[in-house]
């Protein structure tokens, strides 16, 4: 498998977080069709998933390990994905989220690593809420949250669901024997680890009924594949990209790449606002 990892450092739009001056609310990845928020203030946050016409202005996404937030200490973003890092004082934790192209969906692969050698047990808990619609008045600004009032979610074969008026809101989990405490909007489980890491998978998925059951299904034995996927994705939209562009060179690199990364975000800023 491609070590997807390495883009972060090495793709022409990578950003590193440390550079950052955006607000929490602003921190967001795409792809084709979808967008989620994901904010630097855990490795595990996700909120307000969006993929016209359908809207989740109300997910929630988090997870407790130990019964500990996972601060995020550090961040690096593609415009497709985010990779975040944290600690606890016995483990470190590495996410990394990515938008599937042509799907209303996300994953999210946690590598959990011990700092020590200890044998222990850890429970997990995931922290959700989340309710799909469909919206026909489509507007593009960030969408106001939307508060839920008490709703009952299921959880069948390991996929939690939630379906209203014929659309749907999913979560899907690679661990086995997930846990639903629907009054405290909980999905538990353990993670047991023994001085190696230990990596496991999150899904979310929103949109039609059927098709965001079918995708979340589908992913659940896919979830590797699915997230190579994205960031193949990631790389022909690169190179398309960068083949429209009028070609420039010099004896400076640097100033190849500033010129190119310039150009860019021209032509996004003149799609958006054709005004400017």
């Amino acid at each position: 498998m491609k070590n997807y990892v390495s883009l972060f450092d090495n793709c022409l739009f990578a950003f590193d977080g440390k550079d950052s001056i955006l607000e929490e609310k602003d921190i967001g990845i795409c792809a084709d069709i979808s967008s989620i928020q994901t904010p630097d203030c855990s490795v595990f946050a996700l909120r307000n998933h969006q993929g016209c016409p359908y809207t989740n202005t109300a997910f929630t996404f988090d997870v407790r390990i130990g019964g500990e937030a996972v601060n995020c200490h550090e961040w690096k973003w593609l415009p497709n994905a985010i990779l975040r890092r944290g600690q606890t004082k016995s483990l470190l934790l590495e996410t990394v989220t990515a938008v599937i192209p042509g799907t209303r969906g996300a994953i999210q692969k946690v590598t959990v690593t011990p700092r020590d050698t200890v044998t222990r047990t850890l429970p997990l808990a995931v922290m959700f809420r989340g309710k799909t619609r469909h919206e026909s008045d489509w507007q593009f600004c960030i969408p106001t949250p939307e508060s839920l009032t008490r709703v009952r979610y299921s959880d069948e074969e390991g996929i939690l669901s939630y379906a209203e008026n014929g659309c749907a809101f999913r979560i899907t989990a690679s661990l086995a024997g997930m846990r639903l405490f629907s009054r405290a909007y909980l999905w538990e489980n353990e993670i047991t680890l023994s001085g190696e890491p230990v990596t496991f998978y999150f899904s979310v998925q929103m949109g039609d009924e059927k098709d965001s059951l079918m995708e979340a299904q589908n992913t659940v034995t896919r979830y590797e594949e699915e997230l190579a996927r994205s960031f193949d994705y990631l790389e022909n939209e690169v190179a398309r990209i960068h083949n429209m562009l009028p070609r420039f060179s010099s004896n400076v690199p640097e100033l190849d790449r500033l010129y190119y990364r310039s150009l860019v975000t021209y032509i996004l800023c003149r799609w958006e606002n054709p005004d400017l």
